[in-house]
């Protein structure tokens, strides 16, 4: 169980310091993509996406440079501009309770 919770304790940590924060981006993985990383201990997380209205994106973690967990995602904002604090309003309502 310990293995679990350092595995959320660390993704929560990575996407805190990544998107969430405005963070520097990566040098892009692909053609017009957003990359982001982040790395503590043994936990190597990367976020790559495509787009901005409209994106699609994954989410990698690596453990002990083995791959760990990976999550992909597509989504579409409904508004023309992303509101101010936006970004960071999402991961705050989304791991309060973690």
């Amino acid at each position: 169980m310990g293995d679990l919770i350092n595995f959320i304790d660390f993704i929560v940590e990575a996407k805190r310091n990544t998107y969430a924060s405005n963070a520097k981006k990566d040098k892009p993985l692909r053609p017009n993509s957003t990359d982001y990383s982040y790395k503590k201990y043994n936990y190597y997380y990367q976020d790559s996406f495509l787009g901005s209205k409209n994106f699609v994106g994954e989410e990698r973690v690596w453990k002990d440079e083995k791959v760990y967990w990976g999550m992909n995602y597509r989504g579409e904002l409904l508004v023309n501009e992303v509101p101010t604090g936006f970004s960071k309003f999402l991961i705050v309502q989304a791991f309060c309770d973690i």
